[in-house]
């Protein structure tokens, strides 16, 4: 599914400055306060980035067959339970939608994608979906799910309409949680953007707690390995000691962070609220200790719940920001999620430290690198389903799920389940069906037309995929980058939408409400 989960991120961690002399002191025995939690969890995880629950979104793997081409194959794979869920779109152009987790693949299901001239060859493997998966974190890593974020998106993607073609957008955090009702206060502060922090809790969240901006600005998912620990079973005196100074408590870490995923089902059953919310989502024992799969509810993206899975999500401290892992990254660009202007260097151009990571760690060379989707982790691979070595690789390069699943592999790994809103309209705008993306039966004519070929509305469509002409009709890098200058001429971050593209059937569709 493309909904990411807290068990099958990884971060970018890194730290500086210090926090300031002003703060309260706190003792470590202190910050380890009472708790009715277990003070142990069989099931507790170290902060492995390699995912830990596998659901059936996620399409499989296709670089055996599939000729490198930049048009997007549009199924999902990248952010963790969902049908391939932001975490991810970004909330310029994706409405936040659902959550994605992993799912397993038939061996008869075949995937397809955009502008591919041959049909995959499919893999009885299983793949992550891209929503965030709710699954516990197991000691033992299993494939992830993930979920897709709702702004701007998003694993869990957002797929809110670009309004504007003169203003830079931020993706910022959506109200969903007003009329929520927790059982615990609402930590607002985890919910705004890195840049809305004062100095000092910037300060601490990076060097108690492993923040960085951009894994700080993605609301849920787990992409900092630190939300993965439990208030007692995880977290050092150091860390309790920086959430403390956040403004977090035992109960708000657990509930809000972790929503008890570290716990062993048994524990939770001494938790009946909590042990009734994870049955209300389709939970069973089962699904918990054994890791290999997902309750349905996984595979949707929040707008996709029913009003009872919504009641229980918010039980356990979910709402439509964290569940859909919402991209909070700030993005002046007219796509959904922010432009990875580092990927648009020709590799002649690149620091050797560069090189040194997208070769050892990702497999490019000189020629994959300059020619976008010629390297087959772009074709195949939602972030989450790339290998833990790799996703190190993709976030020392400067990718986190949102950028890698719509910039790089334009969720050509997700399954069509994983589709919603925004990114399923833009997909059918551009010709596919289920039938034709999940099953390879035929393909549309898009897929054999360049750039210029394709309706004002389908470009439109495909830049909602994260799509510019360049990387559309396959040109390498070096034919649209100027080197003295030292930026790409194709597109800017924050500059204007190209007049050829019409936005005008995602704001229809919403205003009507037509969006599903």
């Amino acid at each position: 599914s493309n909904r990411p989960t807290l068990a099958d991120t990884s971060a970018v961690s890194s730290s500086s400055g210090t926090a300031s002399s002003g703060l309260p002191s706190i003792s470590p025995t202190q910050a380890t306060a009472s708790s009715n939690l277990p003070s142990t969890s069989p099931t507790a995880s170290s902060s492995s980035v390699s995912p830990s629950t596998v659901s059936s979104s996620a399409k499989p793997s296709t670089s055996s067959t599939v000729t490198p081409s930049i048009e997007p194959s549009i199924s999902p794979t990248g952010y963790a339970s969902k049908a391939s869920k932001p975490p991810t779109t970004s909330s310029s152009l994706f409405l936040t939608t659902s959550p994605t987790t992993l799912s397993t693949v038939s061996p008869t299901e075949m995937s397809v994608g955009l502008h591919s001239t041959s049909q995959p060859s499919i893999s009885s493997s299983a793949y992550p979906s891209s929503k965030p998966s709710m699954a516990p974190i197991l000691s033992t890593p299993s494939p992830t799910t993930i979920r897709p974020t709702t702004s701007s998106f998003s694993s869990k993607p957002s797929m809110t309409p670009i309004l504007s073609t003169t203003s830079p957008t931020t993706n910022r955090p959506t109200t969903s949680s007003r009329n929520a009702q927790f059982p615990y206060t609402l930590p607002a502060f985890r919910y705004q953007q890195w840049y809305k922090l004062d100095k000092t809790s910037q300060e601490i969240a990076m060097d108690k707690l492993h923040y960085t901006p951009i894994t700080w600005n993605i609301a849920g998912g787990g992409f900092n390995p630190i939300e993965k620990k439990g208030w007692t079973t995880g977290l050092t005196s150091v860390e309790r000691i920086g959430a403390i100074q956040l403004g977090f408590n035992q109960d708000t870490w657990d509930c809000f962070m972790n929503h008890y995923r570290t716990l062993a089902w048994d524990q939770l059953k001494e938790k009946t609220v909590v042990h009734q919310s994870y049955k209300a989502l389709g939970w069973t024992r089962g699904h918990w200790e054994s890791g290999s799969s997902n309750p349905e509810s996984e595979d949707r993206w929040w707008e996709q719940l029913t009003y009872a899975q919504k009641t229980a999500a918010n039980d356990i401290c979910y709402f439509q920001d964290n569940w859909n892992a919402i991209d909070m990254n700030p993005n002046p660009s007219f796509f959904p999620h922010p432009l990875p202007e580092f990927r648009y260097v020709p590799w002649s151009e690149l620091l050797d430290t560069k090189k040194g990571t997208a070769r050892r760690m990702l497999n490019y060379t000189e020629d994959s690198w300059n020619l976008l989707q010629s390297n087959s982790l772009e074709i195949d691979e939602t972030f989450y389903g790339l290998g833990s070595q790799q996703r190190e690789g993709a976030n020392e390069l400067g990718f986190y799920p949102h950028t890698w699943d719509c910039h790089m592999n334009h969720y050509n790994a997700y399954y069509w389940k994983g589709f919603y809103g925004e990114m399923k309209l833009a997909i059918e705008a551009l010709g596919w069906t289920v039938q034709s993306w999940d099953y390879a039966i035929s393909e549309p004519a898009t897929e054999s037309q360049d750039w210029k070929e394709l309706t004002a509305k389908q470009r439109a469509a495909a830049t909602m995929l994260c799509y510019f002409r360049e990387v559309w009709d396959d040109v390498p890098i070096t034919e649209w980058y100027d080197y003295k200058k030292g930026v790409n001429t194709a597109v800017s971050p924050d500059g204007p939408m190209p007049v050829d593209i019409d936005m005008s059937i995602f704001i229809e569709a919403r205003s009507h409400g037509n969006l599903r």
